[in-house]
């Protein structure tokens, strides 16, 4: 009988211990709420009345609490938080209060109060409003500016390489027509050498300078090619455009290169 009675005891002892500290706490949380609610702090006596509601509290102390309870909660204020883009996070001056828009409301003490809005691949957005005692659910919506579109990226060498390099082919070509064609006459004005006619000679001339010509072009424009094709950075974009014109005239080829980016 000893032994129960002195466990008995032991249980009695530590209840009475609990109950002793859990009413220290209360008083604690009482004492706490009035300075905070006198002071203003609405938040900090928010979180210390509930403590003093619960059913462990004192009667007294816990009937005061329901009702600056009630007074508090009327006074706080609240947002309802908009981003227009996902991932957004907010801060309630300079300190961590959103992790996550939502529109949920979210309670906020009365006062003056920078938002800031913080979003991946955009630019910070800040909102200073001043919010009523009691105001509720009151819009603030961040309005981050539209980013800049993205410039398209062209793979490959510029598309002017190309344009330069069938410029160039076409001079070859012309080139190798007019010299087959200026060989030919030459070969037919030896027959006649010392007394050919001034217009088969004049014609030979003219089909030399239009090869001569044709063959400068081709140089130019194949070098251009070459020089955009490995010369040019791919990551930036690039635009381009070269045409030629050759045309044969009475005293030989008139010819054009324009190039425009």
């Amino acid at each position: 009988m000893g032994r129960h009675t002195a466990t008995l005891l032991a249980l009695v002892t530590l209840t009475s211990s609990a109950e002793a500290a859990d009413k220290a706490q209360c008083l604690s949380s009482y004492e706490a709420a009035q300075r905070h609610k006198n002071a203003g702090e609405l938040s900090a006596a928010k979180t210390d009345l509930l403590v003093c509601v619960e059913a462990d509290c004192p009667e007294l102390l816990r009937s005061d609490c329901e009702t600056w309870l009630r007074e508090v909660t009327a006074s706080m204020a609240s947002v309802a938080l908009v981003a227009p883009v996902p991932g957004a996070r907010v801060l309630l001056d300079g300190k961590p209060f959103v992790n996550a828009v939502t529109e949920e409301p979210r309670e906020v003490e009365p006062g003056a109060h920078t938002f800031r809005f913080e979003a991946p691949g955009h630019e910070a957005v800040e909102k200073r409003i001043t919010l009523a005692a009691g105001e509720k659910n009151r819009r603030v919506e961040a309005d981050f500016p539209a980013p800049p579109p993205k410039r398209e990226v062209p793979s490959g060498p510029p598309t002017i390489s190309y344009v330069l390099a069938g410029v160039g082919a076409v001079g070859l070509l012309s080139f190798g027509y007019f010299g087959l064609s200026g060989l030919s006459g030459r070969s037919d004005l030896e027959d006649c050498k010392g007394s050919c006619a001034q217009d088969d000679v004049d014609d030979v001339q003219a089909d030399f300078t239009r090869a001569d010509v044709s063959l400068a072009v081709a140089a130019v424009a194949l070098g251009g090619a070459a020089y955009f094709y490995f010369g040019s950075d791919s990551k930036k974009e690039q635009s381009g455009s070269a045409r030629v014109g050759i045309a044969p005239t009475a005293s030989g080829v008139s010819t054009a290169v324009h190039v425009s980016f």
